[in-house]
């Protein structure tokens, strides 16, 4: 009884790992976020601090389509400049980014959207998430960091959040999400 227990069990828990690896997520093609966390390490370089902010979000997306190459170099993924030497300068293509982040700071009780002086901001990219340019379903966490110093535009004690969303190859965007507040160089 004892030996035919074990085997039952063992069989259950083999039916069971076989039926789960054959049964892939279902997700849209758009791609979908959600706010996981956003860390805020704070530092000292040459005296002065600093703040780096990693944003943590999670993803799904049903094609694997999500990140970009640096091949990915002409419109509408194209960098400001001539795409080819010698040629016409051309303005930055709208999707060279595919990581669009606004910082919002509190100001008198309320978030206002920070106006960064550079046109992309904190804006980024990221290269290709699926392994080995497998195509089909995706999913897991995208942590996106950058440096934030004090200054004209920002103070010790300074509340931030921050407006996330993506865009995968075929420009489809995901949804938006809203991190948690930070307070800056603490």
């Amino acid at each position: 009884m004892k030996n035919t227990l074990s085997v039952f069990s063992l069989l259950l828990l083999f039916t069971g790992l076989l039926g789960s690896c054959h049964n892939p997520p279902k997700f849209p093609i758009e791609p979908n976020i959600s706010f996981k966390k956003v860390v805020p390490y704070h530092f000292t370089e040459n005296g002065q601090p600093k703040d780096s902010v990693v944003v943590i979000i999670r993803f799904e997306d049903g094609d694997g389509d999500l990140g970009l190459t640096d091949a990915d170099n002409q419109p509408p993924f194209n960098p400001s400049g001539p795409l080819v030497p010698n040629g016409p300068v051309v303005p930055q293509g709208e999707f060279f980014y595919n990581y669009f982040i606004k910082m919002f700071i509190k100001r008198n009780g309320q978030f206002e959207e920070f106006q960064f002086p550079s046109a992309g901001g904190l804006n980024g990219r990221f290269f290709p998430l699926a392994p080995d340019g497998r195509t089909g379903p995706l999913e897991g966490d995208l942590n996106y960091g950058f440096i934030i110093r004090p200054g004209r535009n920002f103070v010790v004690g300074d509340v931030v959040k921050f407006e996330v969303y993506i865009v995968d190859k075929q420009l489809h965007s995901s949804n938006k999400i809203t991190t948690d507040e930070v307070t800056l160089f603490q």
